[in-house]
């Protein structure tokens, strides 16, 4: 992993982006943090785009108003928002976390131990995001150990130890990938062999409903798609993309995608007419596929593949038709 050794610290704080508005409209008008809800990693479909108006055109010449700001620990966890509600994950004094902030004031309103915190010469902590669903906070920690809360006071609804519960295998840098719901199911890449490498759980119990594949982790979140006629869990794992049925884990299509280290970390972009957009970085490059149904299944086929765009980390967005994101160190359109 060609990167210089740091530490990292996740510091949150909360920004004033919206427009000059008088004290008396400022009274009346809920704040965007009470009102919109941005409960998963990259929001409400996994695509990145927000669907929030209003926002400043532009930024006052000393910056945007800081109205706090409050230090939590060290991690790589994005943090989610819903009903004036944050939620996130961080690592301090050797644990790791789960916590809740108001998103008025970042006071604390509970935080709940997820186990020992991940090690790494890279950056210590978790690296995944939590996922907010049905009153209950999902989260996962870099060493494999996953919790339900519920978001109202932190009490603990489910804990499980993947390593020992599923032989789960943490790859180099740790389990990155959000838990994904679908329906009734939580779904982790977890990396195990022997059939156990994608987990499907109950989500009210952690009870395991399904498991597939023998693959190590990659460092992608799963998605949900509808396309081609089906429905589809897909999991960017370390060296391919795998497309699973959600009720039986059966495998619909996959397709080799190695890179070094088996990094596979950007989330897959979905577009109009079956398409899906695969990137990765450390000079493999990108693709797009089209899916199409064969059968009572699903095929994948290759439209076009091109170095133009390679995410080595951080997640292409797809807007106005348009692919943009980071080829390696370079901001580009394509």
């Amino acid at each position: 992993m060609r990167a210089t050794p740091r530490s990292f610290v996740l510091l949150c704080g909360l920004f004033c982006l919206a427009p000059g508005a008088s004290a008396a409209e400022a009274e009346k008008k809920a704040e965007p943090w009470e009102t919109v809800s941005w409960s998963q990693w990259r929001g409400p479909d996994r695509a990145g785009v927000s669907s929030e108006t209003g926002l400043a055109a532009r930024w006052p010449e000393a910056g945007p108003a800081e109205l706090w700001r409050k230090p939590l620990g060290a991690g790589f966890s994005g943090i989610i928002v819903a009903d004036g509600r944050l939620y996130t994950q961080f690592a301090n004094g050797g644990d790791a976390f789960v916590a809740s902030l108001s998103a008025k004031d970042g006071s604390e309103i509970w935080r709940v131990r997820t186990g020992a915190s991940f090690k790494s010469s890279y950056g210590d902590g978790p690296r995944a995001t939590p996922t907010l669903e049905g009153g209950v906070v999902y989260a996962l920690s870099a060493s494999g150990d996953l919790v339900a809360v519920r978001a109202a006071d932190g009490s603990v609804m489910w804990q499980l130890h993947l390593r020992e519960s599923f032989g789960a295998k943490p790859p180099r840098w740790g389990l990155s990938g959000s838990p994904l719901i679908e329906g009734d199911l939580l779904i982790v890449n977890a990396g195990g062999d022997a059939g156990r490498s994608v987990l499907a759980l109950d989500k009210k119990t952690g009870e395991l409903r399904w498991s597939a594949r023998d693959e190590g982790a990659g460092y992608a979140s799963p998605i949900a798609v509808t396309m081609a006629g089906a429905r589809q869990i897909l999991v960017f794992v370390a060296d391919k993309i795998v497309s699973l049925d959600p009720v039986s884990g059966t495998t619909y299509w996959e397709l080799g995608w190695k890179t070094d280290w088996g990094i596979n970390a950007a989330t897959p972009i979905l577009l109009e007419g079956d398409r899906v957009f695969l990137s990765t970085g450390y000079d493999r490059g990108a693709i797009m596929l089209k899916l199409r149904k064969e059968g009572d299944g699903v095929i994948a086929e290759e439209l076009w593949r091109s170095r133009e765009m390679r995410n080595k980390f951080s997640s292409s967005v797809l807007y106005g038709g348009m692919l943009y994101g980071f080829d390696e160190g370079t901001l580009k359109c394509v």
